[in-house]
C-alpha cells in the first residue's frame, strides 16, 4: 500500500485510506495518512486518535511533536481534561520528567482539591522517578569522581559541570579529597572552591597546589574576583603610564588567570600585584615570582593536552 494519493489536499481520501489501514492492522500506515489529513484539516478528534495510535506504536516523541504542531496551547494549560492527562502521560513515557512535573504543577489546584486521581497519581510517579534518577546520577558522579584524577585535564574541567548536581554533603565529601590530590589541575581546584563558596558551605578544607598546602575556613575565603590581589592589580594596571589600553587589557586577563591558578595561595606565589607586574614587564629581577609565573603558564598550557 502506498502513502501517495493522486488527489492532493483531499481530506476525505486520506481519512478513508487511514481507516482502511486501521482495519488491516497497519497502524503505522494509518498514522501516516492521518498526519496528511491533519495537514488539511486540524480536526481535534483525528488528532487525538493519531496521538493514541502513536502511543500504542511506542512513538511518544512523534506524538509530542504532533501536539507541539497542532495543540501547543496545552503547554500553558491549567486544565486536567483527558487530553491534558494524555499529554502529561506522553511526557512521562518520553522521559521528559522535568516538563511533566512543570505541567502537573500548572494544574496544582486539581492536586490540592484531590479532584483528579489520575493527575495525583502522575504527580506522585513523576516525583518518585525524578528523585530516583537524581540519586542514580549523583551516585554515578561520585563513582566517576574516584578516578577523575587519572583523566586528562580537559576531562577534569568537564567533570566540574557535574558537581553542582551533588548534595552539600556529597559535594564536600568528594571535593574534600580532590582538593588535596596533586593530579587534579590547580584551576579545577579553584572551580571546586568557588562551588563550595556558592553553596555557602560552613566547613574547613585542606588545599594543596604544588608546594603550597593549607587548611581554609570556607566562610573566611574571599571570592576569587573579589580578592585584594585582583582589586589592587586592576587599580595598578588602570594607573600604569607605560601601558596602552590594549596592553592593560592583556595584562589584566593574564593576572586573573595566574591568580586563579594559585588561588588561594596567590600572595605566597606572587608576593604582590606590583611584584607580579614587574616580573611580567621586567623579567630577570625577581626570580621567585618569575618561577611561579612559569609554573602557572606551563600548567595553563597543559589544559590544551
Amino acid at each position: 500500500m502506498t502513502n501517495q494519493i493522486p488527489f492532493s489536499k483531499n481530506y476525505t481520501l486520506y481519512l478513508q485510506k487511514a481507516m482502511e489501514a486501521l482495519a488491516n492492522n497497519q497502524n503505522s500506515q494509518a498514522v501516516d495518512f492521518m498526519q496528511k489529513a491533519l495537514e488539511i484539516d486540524e480536526d481535534e478528534t483525528l488528532l487525538q486518535l493519531c496521538i493514541s495510535l502513536l502511543k500504542d506504536l511506542k512513538r511518544p516523541n512523534d506524538a509530542l511533536q504532533l501536539i507541539q504542531k497542532y495543540k501547543v496551547s496545552v503547554y500553558n494549560s491549567e486544565d486536567s481534561l483527558p487530553f491534558d492527562l494524555e499529554f502529561i502521560s506522553l511526557l512521562i513515557e518520553n522521559g521528559n520528567l522535568e516538563e511533566a512535573s512543570r505541567q502537573i504543577k500548572n494544574r496544582q489546584s486539581q492536586l490540592k482539591n484531590s479532584a483528579n486521581q489520575v493527575l495525583t497519581h502522575q504527580f506522585t510517579y513523576v516525583e518518585s522517578r525524578m528523585a530516583q534518577e537524581k540519586q542514580e546520577k549523583r551516585l554515578l558522579i561520585i563513582e566517576n569522581g574516584q578516578t577523575i584524577s587519572k583523566q586528562p585535564y580537559y576531562r577534569q574541567l568537564q567533570f566540574m559541570k557535574e558537581l553542582p548536581y551533588l548534595s552539600d554533603y556529597q559535594l564536600v565529601s568528594l571535593v574534600g579529597k580532590l582538593l588535596t590530590n596533586l593530579e587534579i589541575h590547580p584551576l579545577v581546584k579553584t572551580d571546586m572552591l568557588e562551588l563550595l563558596q556558592e553553596r555557602q558551605i560552613k566547613q574547613a578544607v585542606t588545599v594543596i597546589k604544588h608546594s603550597f598546602k593549607q587548611t581554609f575556613d570556607l566562610m573566611m575565603l574571599t571570592n576569587l574576583s573579589e580578592t585584594n590581589f585582583i582589586k589592587e592589580g586592576k587599580l595598578l594596571l588602570e594607573n600604569h603610564l607605560r601601558l596602552n589600553e590594549r596592553e592593560k587589557s592583556q595584562c589584566l586577563e593574564l593576572l586573573f588567570l595566574h591568580v586563579a591558578y594559585y588561588y588561594p595561595f596567590e600572595k605566597s606565589a606572587f608576593k604582590s600585584p606590583a611584584a607580579w607586574l614587574q616580573a611580567i614587564l621586567s623579567p630577570g629581577i625577581d626570580h621567585h615570582v618569575e618561577k611561579f609565573i612559569r609554573q602557572a603558564e606551563k600548567g595553563l598550557d597543559s589544559l590544551m593536552t
